[in-house]
Parts: structure tokens; sequence; C-alpha cells
């Protein structure tokens, strides 16, 4: 892997400085080197102990280095001799030394209550870590968004001990700090045995999703030196509300939310009508997914891909997102839910907007998803009403007979023989 040897190479170079520099020049020099390197596009940022890690042997002088270390990194407030003197702390002293950061400059070193629960996570101190964490909720202020990271070590924690209670409590908080899609199915699926709990929790996490999206923070984090997305704060979308809110079982308040959205920007995590609408037709047949006629089903997939726009999944989970959501939905989809006339009537409604609004803009690269919304909504008709099945679909036919490349993409879909129209 070509970012390894890089990595390995800039660990030998700085061992190499280590080595040749005189004793009382040490510190500066390499603090020099590594501050310019740490400008330069590698995978992680430069460390100390990369330069341990590269040689079995032990660096002479290393005490007295480390104490040279951390009286010039405390000087300067920058993100590098910040994370430079939490590290250098903890290789000198251990968890005590962050204990005595974190009580001494937490305030304004908030990172290092992670570093000092990790400390503990590393030697099986779950309990001590626990400590540590409601330490850093007592002294983070409620919208800092690092409560997260607290959150998922405290979590981890609940895992190693085996106790459900801490696991919650840790993934509620932080949910409650940085609500994302993968954190709400979590929350949703432990409790999804249990009816009312699960409803009392997914209505409280519409709530922290709610208090976000009408209090953003208005931090702007940039990318942090240690190039994670922890200190970032928290942007949910509107169809991260919206599964929250289906999940709940509440189809009359996913209505007022999805008529708030437009015909067209569909491929926007904010707008929440091509999951509501999916959702309705698909309960208006009664079908279950695998029972799906296939452009309805193809539609399904297609809301349910626009639907996962979260910034805080991991790129690769998102196979492992899709299988939750459709387990999720399949699960719903089960259980009898009338879906209300009137909403079923608003959504064929919107999607026939959609349509033409997309063929009379003449925005072509969306003329296949304008048919296959046409498709989905007449097989969904053809089961809930066959007589406006045909209506619908010739509606929409006749309406655009000039434009060629749509009414190519109608024919392409092959609606028109597998409907009989």
């Amino acid at each position: 892997d070509e970012d390894t040897d890089l990595e390995e190479a800039r660990a030998r170079y700085f061992r190499s400085i280590y080595m040749t520099t005189k004793e009382e020049k040490r510190v500066p020099v390499l603090l020099k080197v590594m501050t310019d390197m740490g400008n330069r596009d590698f995978q992680s940022r430069p460390s100390l102990q990369e330069i341990i890690n590269i040689s079995p042997a032990l660096l002479p002088d290393f005490t007295p280095f480390l104490q040279q270390w951390i009286e010039i990194t405390q000087t300067e407030e920058k993100p590098s001799y910040d994370a430079w003197l939490r590290e250098a702390n903890h290789l000198l002293h251990g968890s005590s030394g962050l204990e005595r950061l974190a009580k001494k400059e937490g305030y304004k070193r908030p990172r290092v209550y992670l570093d000092w629960m990790r400390s503990l996570i590393d030697a099986k101190n779950f309990t001590e870590a626990l400590n540590v964490g409601e330490i850093a909720l007592t002294a983070l202020p409620e919208g800092q968004p690092l409560r997260a990271a607290i959150g998922d070590l405290m979590t981890l924690c609940g895992d190693s001990l085996q106790d459900e209670k801490i696991q919650q409590k840790g993934r509620w908080i932080s949910f409650k700090t940085k609500p994302d899609l993968q954190k709400l199915m979590t929350l949703y699926e432990q409790d999804h045995d249990h009816t009312s709990t699960s409803t009392s929790l997914m209505q409280q996490a519409i709530e922290v999703i709610e208090h976000h999206k009408e209090n953003p923070n208005q931090q702007n984090y940039e990318n942090s030196w240690e190039r994670d997305d922890i200190e970032r704060s928290c942007r949910p979308s509107t169809t991260l509300l919206l599964h929250a809110i289906l999940f709940s079982g509440d189809n009359n308040k996913a209505f007022l939310l999805a008529k708030k959205g437009h015909s067209l920007g569909w491929s926007s995590g904010d707008n929440p009508q091509p999951l509501f609408i999916a959702y309705c037709l698909i309960n208006a047949t009664k079908c279950s997914l695998h029972q799906l006629p296939p452009h309805l089903k193809q539609f399904w997939e297609y809301a349910l891909k626009m639907s996962r726009d979260s910034v805080w999944y991991i790129e690769g989970d998102r196979n492992d997102i899709s299988q939750k959501l459709e387990k999720i939905y399949g699960s719903l989809f089960e259980k009898p839910c009338p879906i209300d006339q009137d909403m079923l009537e608003w959504c064929l409604r919107a999607s026939q907007k959609r349509v033409e609004d997309i063929v009379s803009h003449q925005r072509r690269g969306a003329y296949d998803r304008a048919a296959l919304l046409t498709a989905a909504c007449t097989d969904t008709l053809k089961i809930t009403n066959p007589m406006k099945a045909t209506e619908f679909f010739l509606n929409i036919q006749n309406k655009f007979p000039r434009h060629s490349a749509f009414q190519a993409e109608l024919g392409r879909i092959n609606i028109v023989k597998s409907q009989k129209l």
C-alpha cells in the first residue's frame, strides 16, 4: 500500500532526526519537521508514537525529551500542539498524566477526555472509563459535538461489560448530540419488541432531530487536525426526520412534512417527498416488500437510496445501512397501516406534478426517473383502483406527445405492455 510505505518512510525520517540531533536541539528541530509534515497529504497526522513503533530499540534520553516537549507544546494553542501535548503526557505519565491535564485544562483541551477514556479502555478499566465519561459530560457544554464521541466510548464500555443499560445510555448521548440514520436505526432496533417503549423512544428521537434543525450549531468547525469529524457539528436532514416519524408510525405528521417538499430536487436529502410517496404507495397496495410489482419495487429502492444522505456513517457501511432499512420497513409494511385516501390522492397528484415539471422543463437527465415514477404509480393503482391506472398513465403519456425522448423512456420501461393499456 502506497500510503503505508510513505508513512513508514516518514517515521524513519523522524527517528533519524531524533537520533542524529543534539539533545538540547532535538525538540525544536523535530517539532519544526513534524509541523511541516503535518501540512502534507498523508492519511494520518505525525505522532511521537510512530517514532517509537518504527524500531524495537529504545529511544535514548526519551524521558527528558518528553518533559521538554510538554513544556514547549503547552505554550501555543495550535491543534497540532494540543494533540502532541496530550500524546506526550500519556507517553510520560500514562492515564494519570491525562487525568491531570483534563482536570487542569480540560475546558480548553476537550479532546483530553477522549484520550483519558481511551487509555483506560485500552487497559480494560471500563468502569473507570465510564466515570471519566461522566466527568466529561459534566464539563462539556450541551452543544459540544465532542459529547457524541464520549457517548460512543461509553457504549463501547457497555459492550465490554455486557451491560445493556450502559449501552443504551451511551447510544442516546451520542444520538442526542449527533443524530444520524445509523444511530436512529440502532435505537429503533433496541426496543422494536416493546412497541410502547419504541414509540416513546422514537418520539424523543423526533424531538432531538427537530431541535437540531431548528437550532443549528453556529460553530463552523473545520476538518480537525486529527482528520476526523469528532468536532464537527450536526446538521440532520429532513429525510432523517421523516425516517424517525415513519418509524414512530405517525403517518399524519409524516404527511405534513412531505407537503413541505418540492416536485424537483429529489436527489437532495432535504426533500421528504420521494420516501413518503414510496412509503404510501406500498402501504396502499398492502403488499410486502417481497411481493411488490416491479416498477414500484424499483421506485422504492430509489427512494430509499435518496434517503440515506447522513454524513456521519462510515463509507463502507452503506450496504449495512440499506439492509437495516429494508428490514425495518419490511416489518413496518407487514403491520396493518391503512393509508388515508387523501394521502394517496396527494401522492398521485404530487407524482404527476413532478413528472410534468421534469418534462416541461426538459430536464432530460431525469426523464428515466419521471418514467419510473409514472410506472410506480400505475403499478399501485393497478392493485388499488384498476380503472384509474389506465387513466393515470394515459394522462401523462398524452400530455407530452411531442417529447419523443420522454415517450421513449415510457416505452423502454414497458409499462404499456405490462399494464395492458
